[in-house]
């Protein structure tokens, strides 16, 4: 009898590096796509939403309707788009961002743009191909960044419509009506012209300067419906349409966080200081201005300054456990020492490690009498400029574990500031409404178990009671070793990528990789930069504040 067995080789995962290790950064990310929508971290300049259906409407008229013919112009037109825009920033006087910046294909096609200002010509198609190999490539998805970025955004924003960008639609009453209002600024046939000629040079670019970002200022109508467009969403395009209860909402929520980013603006360039990502979190977690004042806030805009609050706050919990865990890794390396499993390691870092160094010093003789005692410490809650308050701990963290052949004493530093994040959030009244301004989806947190009310609950019902040192070894051992493997055993089967960052092996836990702490981006870069480009905000040296156009957008989001 004959029998045949089937064999082959099983493939191992895949080895990368990964994001959110824990899981906690989960709902800072769902908090912040909520406060901001149709605003993504990779939607950086507000022309691309009048662009891409003006550009949408020409292909339609002339018929490139196949998606060969899509691909190849829609390539092309964003090359030329990002050339148009690097160019006109050579010519120009004033700071480059105002033109080029966050151009899609910049960074590539910012060789070209100097070849170009030397007087060569060049072919789009020389940038705009697929090909794998050649390092000219200016983007890698087939569709560039239409399909990858922005497709999705402009579709639940009601400008395209369709199930993808092959069998896209462009709806008359908000696509099509916004496209025709962009051709009334811009050399539209010159641009479709030049798509087709392939071929580029400074005089042409020169000739096609309306079509860079900086001049969204001039088309007024143009500026008007995108200003408007952020404010009331679709129908903004179009008045007698009747939006969901979902869509009024959404359009509420990015308008609001908007304003409420102008506002902050306002009060740092009133503080004659930088508005910077850092200034963004440390005022939208303690309402708070640079001078420590409370921030002019109307009324209307409380409930969304909440909101951020709640994913400032999951944001200081992400960095205060990834510091832990950075350095209970980290004594690990440096210790030689062999551990059996996540508990031996977690009790061994908060008695003879690390963690036990910063402790022994503690009073009382539970956990909770140690955390209590640093949260008295802290300065008052809207002095976030202090070296002692837990924003300048989160800022030290995430600088600290960058740090390459880190020494003892940044490891202790790094686990004291993740004892005072923790502190804070457990012990300042401030804080005591967590989550309670946001409200998740449905179970939304079941499926990301380490989250302020899983870990401060613990910690109050019962993890601060214990004996100090086992109290912590119980905590870190839950929150993060333990939490690491169960979300790296999670994308192991659901996505067959591996990121474990410490292995159980035989006998011992195998240290992998030890993570950096990293903030999550919750769209600040992109918001600033649509807000200058709509002239809602405007530079003053290195400081930004709010427009006439601001002012009224504020009022009007109220």
């Amino acid at each position: 009898m004959n029998s045949f067995v089937d064999t082959s080789w099983v493939k191992p995962p895949q080895q990368i590096g990964g994001l959110d290790h824990l899981g906690v950064q989960a709902p800072c990310i769902q908090i912040y796509g909520d406060l901001l929508p149709g605003i993504t971290n990779q939607t950086n300049r507000a022309r691309y939403y009048s662009f891409y259906p003006w550009l949408l409407t020409e292909f339609e008229k002339r018929g490139w309707r196949s998606d060969e013919q899509l691909r190849l112009m829609l390539r092309r037109a964003e090359c030329l788009l990002t050339l148009i825009s690097l160019t006109h920033g050579h010519s120009e006087e004033g700071p480059q961002e105002i033109h080029g910046a966050a151009m899609v294909g910049s960074d590539i096609l910012s060789g070209a743009a100097v070849k170009i200002q030397q007087g060569e010509s060049l072919l789009l198609s020389n940038y705009a191909h697929s090909d794998n190999g050649p390092l000219t490539r200016y983007f890698a998805h087939k569709y560039g960044a239409l399909g990858q970025y922005y497709f999705g955004t402009l579709r639940d924003m009601g400008i395209l419509a369709g199930e993808s960008v092959s069998k896209l639609r462009i709806p008359k009453e908000t696509g099509a009506a916004l496209a025709a209002i962009v051709a009334k600024y811009v050399p539209g046939e010159k641009f479709i012209e030049t798509l087709s000629n392939d071929k580029v040079n400074l005089a042409l670019l020169s000739n096609l300067a309306p079509f860079c970002s900086c001049q969204l200022k001039q088309a007024f109508e143009e500026i008007h419906l995108l200003v408007a467009l952020m404010l009331k969403g679709w129908p903004a395009l179009h008045p007698e349409g009747e939006p969901s209860a979902e869509e009024i909402l959404s359009s509420k929520s990015r308008s609001q966080s908007l304003a409420y980013i102008c506002i902050m603006a306002n009060a740092m360039n009133g503080d004659k200081t930088a508005f910077d990502i850092g200034a963004f979190r440390g005022i939208g977690y303690t309402v708070h201005t640079h001078s420590a004042q409370p921030l002019p806030l109307p009324s209307a805009l409380s409930d969304q300054a909440n909101k951020w609050q709640a994913y400032q706050r999951n944001e200081l919990l992400s960095i205060a456990l990834q510091g832990l865990f950075f350095s209970q890794l980290k004594a690990v390396e440096l210790s030689n020492l062999f551990f059996a499993n996540t508990s031996e390691l977690s009790q061994w870092f908060w008695t003879e490690g690390f963690g036990g160094k910063i402790i022994i010093s503690w009073k009382g003789n539970n956990a909770d009498d140690g955390l209590s005692a640093l949260a008295r410490e802290l300065p008052n809650f809207g002095e976030w400029k202090s070296d002692k308050h837990e924003i300048q701990s989160m800022k030290r963290i995430g600088s600290l574990t960058q740090i390459s052949g880190i020494g003892q004493l940044d490891i202790l530093t790094i686990i004291s500031d993740s004892l005072t994040i923790l502190a804070a959030l457990i012990y300042r009244p401030e804080n005591a409404n967590g989550y309670a301004a946001y409200r998740f989806p449905e179970n939304y947190l079941a499926h990301y178990p380490v989250n302020l009310n899983s870990t401060l609950s613990a910690w109050r019902d019962f993890v601060g009671k214990k004996p100090r040192a086992e109290g912590l070894a119980l905590f870190t051992q839950i929150n993060c070793l333990d939490a690491h493997l169960q979300v790296a055993l999670r994308k192991l089967r659901q996505q067959s990528t591996n990121t474990f960052r410490f292995e159980p092996r035989e006998g011992a836990l195998a240290i992998k990789a030890i993570p950096q702490a990293a903030n999550t981006s919750p769209r600040f870069r992109q918001a600033i930069r649509i807000l200058l480009d709509l002239d809602l905000l405007e530079e003053n040296g290195k400081l930004l504040n709010a427009t006439k156009s601001g002012l009224d957008f504020i009022e009007a989001a109220l």
